[in-house]
């Protein structure tokens, strides 16, 4: 079973086509976060390779890039031998890459909730605004907010009435 964060670290040996990440991304599904680790290699098809991650992220979303490239690009000399393979000291630095990885798309997730949340205060405010420009009285506005991954807000707008008529029953004194 694939966990919250689905790690993939391909190109290395050659060009990846779009349906395979394609495929990647649908195997995933919407729920996860798919990470796509970008490559690092003395080979004339990488450029082309990361030219597609990046293309390939920016067009998903929920997929985000582990740029192994930069993080491994000062320190070629931890490498393997063959200046591809993560020698034994490069495990930390792409652990931290595909962390960085993580958290970043979850901060973007936190700011994207916020938003949303905020666009659906703003929407409420303007709600209730316009019922009292409009002359009527609200007795009760109630904006409910649900978290999860996917934010909603709905207004409830309860007896509300024109200014002027009243509901309210009488006290038997004319005034």
């Amino acid at each position: 079973q694939l966990g919250r964060y689905v790690v993939v670290a391909l190109g290395t040996n050659g060009p990846i086509s779009r349906d395979a990440y394609e495929r990647i991304a649908a195997t995933a599904g919407p729920d996860r976060t798919l990470v796509l680790v970008n490559a690092y290699a003395p080979r004339d098809w990488i450029p082309g390779v990361n030219s597609d991650i990046t293309a390939f992220a920016a067009a998903h979303p929920g997929t985000v890039i582990a740029d192994w490239a930069s993080a491994i690009d000062p320190h070629v000399d931890y490498l393997a031998g063959d200046r591809i393979h993560p020698g034994t000291s490069c495990g930390q630095i792409y652990a931290d890459t595909v962390l960085a990885a993580i958290r970043q798309s979850e901060n973007q997730r936190a700011i994207d909730e916020y938003l949303t949340e905020t666009r659906a205060y703003r929407e409420a405010s303007r709600e209730e605004a316009r019922i009292a420009q409009s002359g009527e009285r609200c007795v009760e506005v109630y904006v409910a907010v649900r978290y999860g991954h996917q934010m909603t807000a709905e207004v409830i707008v309860r007896n509300s009435e024109r200014v002027g008529e009243s509901n309210a029953p009488s006290n038997g004194h004319s005034s």
